[in-house]
């Protein structure tokens, strides 16, 4: 009876052995996972911080690209600016002595500068000035020419309020040259393509310079009522 309980005391402390032995090896299991999971959360958030590292230095060069980009603009603003102003004064100093073809050669340099500074109006109007000269010369082909140059400028970009406003000043410059009955015909085209054009809008800007636009087309053709009634409706 000793001999069996010490052969079974045997057993169970083998036994017991075995299953320590065993939890050994899972925890040995565990801890080698353990390692290697820690493995991988240091090498991520070492990526992770590498990440965020070139993320901020990105916008940190994306900001001064930005400000560079800023300071350039206004350069160009400041040079576009001293451009237009020296070729102002020379204009009306040869517009003043008569000069009016030199003075011509002028304005197209100042249209080339305000065309490179993708000033579109300040463009046009350049032109019509030049078409304005031309007209006062007698020389109406070279005012035509420039006339269609200068409505090229919105019809290329389809401006139709622009568009409408120029064919406007067109006619004002007819008028201004004694010519009512071409004055007249710009006026109306003015009048139809504004008119077509403003239920298209969807720009509320937009629409209210094409119905101011409308208002000073009205005016010129002496229709005081509707010139009057579009004024109020661009407000």
């Amino acid at each position: 009876s000793t001999l069996e309980e010490r052969e079974m005391a045997l057993g169970e402390a083998k036994s017991q052995r075995l299953i320590a032995e065993k939890q050994r090896e899972r925890a040995e299991e565990q801890r080698q996972e353990a390692l290697k999971q820690k493995q991988i959360a240091e090498v991520a958030s070492a990526r992770a911080l590498s990440a965020q590292r070139t993320a901020e230095s990105q916008r940190q060069i994306a900001n001064q690209r930005a400000v560079e980009a800023e300071q350039q603009r206004e350069r160009a603003e400041g040079q576009t600016k001293l451009a237009t102003s020296t070729l102002f004064n020379v204009i009306r100093f040869l517009v003043g002595s008569g000069e009016k073809q030199r003075a011509v050669e002028y304005l197209k340099q100042l249209a080339q500068v305000y065309h490179q500074a993708n000033k579109n109006v300040e463009e046009a109007e350049t032109i019509l000035n030049i078409s304005e000269i031309y007209l006062q010369l007698k020389d109406e082909p070279k005012a035509q020419e420039h006339f269609n140059e200068g409505l090229n400028i919105f019809r290329s970009k389809k401006d139709v309020a622009e568009e409408g406003h120029t064919l406007l000043k067109i006619g004002d410059l007819y008028k201004a040259a004694g010519d009512q009955e071409k004055a007249n015909a710009y006026y109306n085209q003015s009048l139809t393509l504004l008119q077509k054009a403003i239920p298209e809008f969807h720009d509320n800007q937009r629409q209210a310079y094409a119905l101011y636009y409308l208002s000073l087309t009205y005016s010129a053709l002496n229709d005081d009522r509707k010139a009057l009634d579009y004024s109020n409706r661009a407000l």
